[in-house]
């Protein structure tokens, strides 16, 4: 399992607006890939409930850190229970003088770190499994392993269920390139793209396998170490359900092979995303066939 956003906000459910504030994407310097998007929070939550709760879970995210007033606790980033009752692990800026951070687990400090500073892009991967006596609780910053907790981190019962990132009234956070998985992220850097369309497809219409019906065949990745491998694909649309339709399948033809992923369409326009997993080259994607077909 792998998701990820670089922050455009219909990839977030807005969580409690707690003082009138509106979370909202924004094209900023704020941000490490273009083109630059970032959820700007104060005051304010933003959550993704997780399709399939979780025993253990990476979480990664670039953060800035615009602004931080005097007052503290600040805190940024939570894991919750299925239920969204039970705060399993927080981030929270408890020393606003220096920058430094606490985890909570069991709502008790196991580990602290500091971050770069104001208006300085910080990388932070979070890895968190709930058990009584085998638990794990581990910070990354830049690639540097902060904090290593093994023992007790709660009920190994209690699936993870949603992550969230938050701020409070004291901080304006910049948050983006998040990706939530089951497995080290490490390196894995999430890139969205615009791409160019080919065709309308008319509800019920079958796409083509491969062909001219599909919605876009046109992806230019930016330069990737020679290394580098596409180990997902997200197909975002504004949809909405015509007549007797509730199905369509996001579609990825890659060297002829298509794979789909089927969705159940909104019966009111709004986005819809699938996710596609494998192991392609660049080459391969920029050459890919990317489209939606309507299920009758």
């Amino acid at each position: 399992m792998l998701w990820y956003t670089v922050g455009r906000n219909e990839d977030f459910s807005a969580y409690g607006t707690r003082y009138g504030q509106t979370v909202n994407a924004t094209n900023s310097a704020y941000a490490r890939y273009a083109p630059y998007y970032s959820v700007k929070i104060s005051n304010d939550t933003v959550r993704k409930d997780l399709d399939t709760p979780l025993s253990g879970i990476y979480v990664a995210f670039d953060v800035v850190f615009e602004s931080i007033g005097y007052s503290s606790p600040i805190p940024i980033f939570y894991l919750l229970t299925a239920d969204f009752k039970t705060n399993l692990l927080y981030l929270s800026m408890t020393d606003t003088t220096n920058n430094i951070f606490s985890v909570y687990v069991n709502g008790a400090v196991i580990g602290t770190f500091r971050i770069l500073g104001i208006k300085a892009i910080n990388r932070i991967e979070v890895h968190f499994v709930p058990d009584a006596t085998a638990g794990i609780a581990q910070i990354w910053m830049n690639g540097e392993l902060l904090v290593n907790y093994n023992g007790n981190t709660g009920n190994a019962t209690q699936k993870i269920g949603s992550v969230r990132l938050e701020s409070n009234a004291y901080a304006y956070n910049y948050f983006s390139n998040v990706v939530i998985s089951d497995n080290p992220i490490g390196n894995k850097i999430p890139i969205f793209l615009t791409m160019v369309d080919t065709a309308t497809v008319a509800a019920g219409v079958q796409l083509a396998t491969p062909g001219t019906e599909y919605l876009a065949d046109v992806v230019d990745l930016p330069t990737l170490p020679v290394v580098a491998k596409v180990t997902s694909v997200r197909i975002t649309a504004q949809i909405i359900a015509g007549d007797g339709v509730s199905n369509a399948d996001w579609e990825l033809n890659v060297d002829g092979t298509t794979t789909a992923v089927t969705q159940s369409l909104p019966t009111t326009s709004a986005y819809k995303s699938a996710q596609i997993e494998g192991n392609w080259t660049p080459a391969q994607i920029n050459g890919a066939k990317i489209g939606i077909k309507a299920e009758a």
